[in-house]
């Protein structure tokens, strides 16, 4: 019996799973990058069955970890909800400190059959080596990889609160090893459901992975308090018992699960910045070339080597995106033609703040994309070399092999609309030319 299906039949008054889904079979989920376990059907499902019920007591966050040490060790509690109330740790943190101090229990954690399944480690890029990084410094993923932001809560957090409470965290849970590694998990595993900004670890039920089309299942939070896992559609025996992480980017999917997935979806993007935008803008309103352009385009890729951002600049789990501290703003360009690629009123609200010109727009863009479409090139060119054992290195490869797909689709979006706006000008200035004919005439 694998670990997992016997914690949860050690839990039976806490844990519910219908006799019509196995919870870890071993069928193939290489579409979120997952070959090992899986929840699957194994008879056919009706729409609106409950597949996995979880009470109080069979879920993980930071809440019920805290009101579970105040029963247990109320003295550490009160002290750690002092320290608590001074750092202000967020939701996300403290499901983390919960998952490290569970861990450290070992066979005497209530989760421990649930540990034992989880991962020894996420392919999220905050796990990678710096030189697996810096490869996706230009691609949508550079600004959410969260490396830096992980260091910074270990210091801030853990560090010192293992000190003060060795034996809440002891040394064997207490290095920045684990805690990037716990912090992946709530990452990739962790849910908030029914708008609530606390993560929350579901037993059984995160064993359900993504799809982003054709999901057949559903989690939600009931007003008791319990989480429970429901078909929203008919399910085949035999089919994976799949759930939608939301309306994620491949980049996203890349830095909070650790795959990428086989095609291109439309919330894909291509990240442009607010300097290179000026550094176009100078060329071609001076009369400069296409070339340029693209060479001091270069000159400034190269002067930056890494995707490692300042923390105060990283975006947190469960939490509202910081604004940018800098000078420096990222626009996102997309494949949707009805909404322009993107080109929002946050770009052309720049343009004009800057005193730009609108007319040179799509120009401006051009070269930007031609040198978006170089950088991709080249950097697969460089991964196709490498011998596929490298996971971080395929994931790189198949992100941008997707953003290249989308830069070159805004590409020939963008001078499609730049003929068309060509076109109606010509139109009108042949129209006013009849006009003006006609009132000569008359």
């Amino acid at each position: 019996m694998a670990p997992l299906t016997a914690w949860a039949a050690s839990k039976a008054a806490l844990v519910t799973i219908a006799e019509s889904v196995d919870p870890v079979n071993d069928k193939s989920a290489a579409l979120c990058g997952d070959a090992d376990r899986t929840i699957c059907a194994v008879r056919g499902i009706a729409e609106g069955d409950v597949l996995v019920t979880l009470r109080e007591g069979a879920y993980l966050n930071g809440t019920t970890w805290l009101a579970e040490l105040q029963r247990t060790a109320k003295e550490d509690a009160d002290r750690l909800q002092q320290e608590i109330e001074t750092t202000q740790p967020s939701p996300t943190v403290l499901t983390v400190l919960a998952l490290l101090n569970e861990k450290s229990k070992g066979e005497a954690s209530a989760f421990h059959g649930y540990l034992q399944q989880l991962p020894s480690r996420v392919a999220v890029p905050m796990t990678w080596t710096a030189e697996s990084r810096a490869l996706l410094k230009d691609t949508a993923a550079s600004p959410i990889v969260d490396f830096e932001l992980v260091q910074s809560l270990f210091q801030r957090y853990l560090s010192p609160l293992a000190a003060s409470f060795s034996e809440l965290w002891p040394a064997s849970v207490a290095s920045l090893t684990e805690f990037i590694w716990a912090y992946s998990v709530i990452s990739s595993r962790a849910f908030a459901i029914n708008d609530r900004q606390e993560p929350t670890l579901l037993p059984v039920i995160d064993m359900a992975n993504h799809d982003p089309t054709d999901s057949n299942a559903i989690i939600q939070r009931t007003p008791e308090g319990n989480y429970t896992l429901s078909a929203t559609r008919a399910i085949a025996s035999d089919e994976a018992v799949t759930i939608s992480y939301g309306e994620l980017s491949n980049a996203q999917l890349l830095c909070r699960y650790g795959f990428v997935l086989p095609t291109t979806v439309p919330t894909d993007s291509i990240l442009i910045t607010s300097t290179a935008v000026r550094t176009v803008y100078a060329h071609v309103s001076a009369g400069g070339s296409v070339e340029s352009a693209l060479q001091e385009l270069e000159k400034q890729a190269h002067a930056t080597t890494t995707t490692d951002s300042p923390p105060t600049k990283r975006r947190k789990l469960f939490e509202p995106s910081p604004a940018d501290s800098d000078d420096t703003l990222v626009f996102a360009l997309h494949g949707n033609p009805a909404e322009a690629f993107g080109i929002s009123d946050t770009l052309l609200s720049f343009v004009f703040a800057n005193n730009l010109s609108a007319e040179l727009l799509y120009d401006v863009l051009s070269v930007l994309l031609q040198h978006k479409d170089k950088q991709y090139s080249e950097l697969l060119a460089e991964l196709v070399k490498s011998d596929g054992s490298d996971e971080a290195r395929g994931l790189v490869q198949a992100l941008v092999t997707h953003e290249r797909q989308v830069s070159r689709r805004v590409l020939v979006g963008i001078m499609t609309l730049e003929e068309d706006s060509d076109d109606e000008e010509e139109f009108n200035g042949d129209e006013e030319g009849e006009n003006e004919e006609e009132d000569d005439e008359e």
